[in-house]
């Protein structure tokens, strides 16, 4: 937030800044840098839990994150799929064996993201967060 690069006439969002920063990581990392075939595609991020930690004088936001994402010939194959039935609308025993397609091809991983921001609230004891 004091940062010399942040321009302190625009209001700060740090949460906004986090899940941005969440979400072009997790691309980074299954999309931009891996090998040609072996992206993924469908990437979906769920946050399962935030909490304050205070380590050492300084304040740090921690995200639970479960990542969830397809190889890409896989995504590609379920998304035809999907659309060449009409989402199985008229079609409950097809979109079953759909959704069980997707839950054999799906790849799910629970990580962690750090956000030191003592900047922004100082240091708060954790035994005094209630």
């Amino acid at each position: 937030k004091n940062d010399s690069s942040v321009d302190q006439n625009i209001p700060f969002d740090g949460i906004d800044i986090e899940y941005r920063f969440v979400e072009k990581r997790i691309y980074a990392e299954l999309i931009v840098f891996r090998k040609l075939g072996e992206a993924f595609s469908g990437i979906t991020w769920d946050r399962k839990a935030q909490h304050l930690k205070g380590i050492e004088q300084k304040m740090f936001d921690v995200l639970d994150v479960t990542v969830t994402a397809f190889k890409e010939r896989d995504w590609e194959f379920l998304k035809t799929e999907w659309e060449e039935n009409n989402a199985f609308l008229d079609d409950e025993e097809g979109k079953k064996n759909h959704m069980n397609k997707r839950a054999y091809h799906s790849y799910f991983c629970d990580t962690q993201f750090w956000f030191d921001i003592t900047s922004f609230f100082g240091y708060i004891d954790p035994n005094n967060l209630k």
